[in-house]
């Protein structure tokens, strides 16, 4: 198949990662792939647009007669079979040309009604509409303007072996930080921003402080651009609450195998979360987790098997579960193990890409029927 992977944000966070990476398996697959991503967008500099054709556009307008000429033409000069989109607002820009198999996945929970006519419209250009949760295909189903038999749940799939064989492996961010070997490290990944909830776990810290030396922070990532400044404020509250020496901030990195390997726990703190990649990418290095109660987290952690649910915002439930998980080394080990059975069973990569294909061929054959 012919195939664009396309994303216009500027960002580079778990949905846009996603586009890249299907389109890096897709092409891995043998289909021919292309990438339209954001120009000066930071999707754009990642390494995997160097393996892959990859065409930079200005973030189009909802109708943007400029975008729509450009794009017609490479569709059409091109053959493409599928456009796989990953926001509403891209597959507006593109529904004005018709003719084209989309399919939209979408990654954001959103209650918002989408039911008006403009909505409508663009939805009627969608061959399939994916949701990473089953949660999400239920908030779709009744808010948006499109028939439930296109909806289908396609849960995130991530190589968990090859991350596997990386486990343990490095753990020298752990000395370049300067965390002490029989340290327990409690990390978290994402975006630096309120709704991460980063503070939450800097007040759950302040809590056990005391009592347990041995606990430290790895904080992962930086703030959005339109954050700026979340990452100096992090750290004024960390040295405000004494406990900076064992509050440990790494900036963005690109690989963030050095930062799973160097911690003990994977901790999502998340007041909203839609799915949560990063907890299968924890479950694959063998990692117990601490997770919100918060979207379509519970559909990935199940409390006492792979991890542990806390409420929202409560740092206090929070420091609950990283004592809980401090005073018992043997169940830490235990829900790690479970979530590598758990993320190899539920979330294979392998069934993913299979399951993208046979939606793609059926998208296909959607928009022939549609053409007699």
């Amino acid at each position: 198949m012919r195939i664009v992977e396309a994303c216009f944000t500027p960002a580079l966070g778990g949905l846009e990662l996603y586009c890249l990476n299907s389109a890096r398996h897709l092409q891995d697959r043998g289909h021919q792939v292309q990438l339209w991503l954001a120009e000066g967008g930071r999707a754009a500099n990642h390494p995997i647009t160097s393996e892959i054709d990859t065409l930079l556009f200005c973030e189009p307008f909802y109708f943007d007669p400029g975008f729509l000429y450009r794009a017609r033409r490479i569709l059409q000069e091109q053959n493409i079979d599928v456009v796989h989109l990953h926001r509403t607002k891209d597959l507006g820009a593109l529904s004005w040309i018709g003719g084209i198999a989309y399919i939209l996945t979408l990654q954001i929970d959103s209650t918002r009604q989408k039911k008006d006519l403009y909505h409508r419209f663009v939805f009627s250009r969608a061959a399939k509409l994916l949701t990473i949760t089953n949660r999400m295909k239920r908030l779709a189903e009744s808010n948006l303007g499109i028939r439930a038999e296109k909806i289908h749940t396609l849960y995130h799939g991530i190589d968990s072996a090859a991350l596997s064989l990386r486990r343990d492996k490095d753990r020298s961010l752990r000395g370049s930080m300067g965390i002490p070997a029989e340290a327990v490290v409690f990390g978290i990944i994402g975006r630096l921003e309120w709704g991460k909830g980063q503070w939450a776990l800097l007040k759950a810290l302040k809590q056990i402080y005391d009592k347990y030396p041995n606990a430290h922070l790895l904080i992962v990532g930086e703030p959005p651009p339109e954050g700026a400044g979340f990452d100096t404020e992090l750290k004024r509250m960390a040295e405000e609450m004494g406990i900076a020496d064992r509050t440990h901030f790494t900036g963005f990195l690109m690989d963030t195998a050095e930062a799973y390997s160097a911690m003990d726990v994977c901790v999502l703190a998340s007041k909203k979360e839609s799915f949560g990649l990063v907890l299968l990418e924890a479950m694959a290095f063998g990692l117990p987790i601490i997770a919100t109660d918060a979207g379509g987290v519970p559909e990935i952690i199940e409390p006492g098997v792979n991890g542990l649910l806390v409420k929202p915002e409560d740092s206090q439930n929070l420091a609950e579960a990283m004592v809980c998980l401090l005073k018992e080394p043997d169940l830490r080990e235990k829900l790690g193990k479970s979530g590598l059975e758990i993320v190899a069973r539920k979330f294979s990569l392998t069934n993913h890409i299979d399951e993208l294909e046979r939606y793609f061929m059926e998208a296909q054959d959607w928009v022939k029927g549609q053409q007699r």
